[in-house]
């Protein structure tokens, strides 16, 4: 591969002299070098796995110095969350106004995203070391998690507008709640997981919030458990 063959951005650094590659026109040499280093983690990751990848197996593959990484990135952490969000696709944001068909969609994507072997191998190994990388933490939370928040955040607004749910209702533990028992069986347990085991999970979800019916007529139901005077 070409990475292998020309150096993408001379540095300077101890690590090794490097050879300058010729600028392309209109795309600056900061990106060469950032894509370069995401698609070199992305090989050694397939080639390796997550625990013998190293910085010095990303720069030599990249073609650039260490010093070039380290500006970017202060550990393999942060840069491998970085890479493994962009195999996470969760699709299209859909509203198909029912909120109980809107989660499982959104879980059967997280499933998905969770199957792929790279993902899965990946994120026990970024987990566990974010215990001894402090720099790993909101890097993790910014790539891995936010989106998926997001997501959920957005399909539990449309159903408080609607009248289904409580304004009230805990969204951090609705989170939990959704993907937990994905990454539990995906990561720990081994346990089947495929579209059944999802619209289980969506069913005790729904439940334990108390998604009311959509509101007819501009009627909003009274919350589950209580009595309409």
């Amino acid at each position: 591969m070409w990475r292998e063959q020309q150096a993408v951005e001379p540095d300077g650094d101890p690590d090794g002299a490097e050879a300058q590659a010729p600028a392309r026109p209109g795309r600056p040499r900061d990106a060469r070098a950032h894509q370069a280093i995401i698609d070199a983690t992305l090989e050694l990751l397939s080639a390796d796995g997550y625990s013998k990848l190293t910085i010095e197996s990303i720069a030599n593959r990249a073609g650039v110095g260490k010093t070039t990484i380290y500006r970017r990135w202060p550990s393999k952490g942060p840069l491998v969350s970085e890479v493994i969000s962009g195999l996470i696709h969760l699709g299209p944001m859909v509203d198909t106004g029912d909120t109980r068909k809107d989660l499982a969609i959104f879980l059967k994507a997280v499933l998905t995203a969770m199957s792929q072997p790279l993902v899965g191998g990946t994120i026990p190994g970024l987990a566990n070391d974010m215990g001894s990388d402090p720099a790993l933490a909101e890097p993790f939370r910014q790539f891995i998690i936010a989106p998926k928040r997001q997501r959920v955040n957005a399909i539990l607004d449309r159903a408080v507008s609607r009248g289904e749910i409580d304004e009230d209702v805990d969204r951090e533990l609705v989170m939990d709640l959704l993907v937990g028992p994905i990454l539990w069986r995906a990561l720990l347990t081994g346990a089947p997981l495929n579209t059944d085991v999802t619209q289980s999970i969506v069913d005790h979800v729904v439940r334990s919030i108390g998604l009311r019916p959509v509101p007819q007529n501009g009627e909003v139901p009274a919350p589950a458990g209580r009595s309409q005077r």
